[in-house]
């Protein structure tokens, strides 16, 4: 969240609902989190690195999400 654009705006308008993975979350001063305790298989670190590696299409990423990323070419791997 940190390197997010405007992350203090973002966490003063929501709050953030967090699998915790069986880890401990860390309090972020000025940001809510909602800690679910459950197991969940997305990866936001893994789709991003799946995206970089040239798959276009994810399957939790919603279609406009994942056309957002392909127009904008977020998330692609150094040139």
């Amino acid at each position: 969240i940190d390197q997010w654009l405007e992350p203090q705006r973002l966490a003063s308008c929501v709050e953030f609902s967090v699998f915790s993975r069986g880890k401990p979350l860390a309090q972020r001063e000025g940001t809510r989190l909602h800690e679910l305790h459950a197991s969940h298989p997305a990866s936001a670190t893994s789709i991003r690195s799946q995206i970089a590696r040239g798959q276009i299409r994810h399957p939790w990423l919603d279609e406009k999400v994942s056309s957002y990323i392909a127009a904008h070419g977020l998330y692609r791997a150094a040139q």
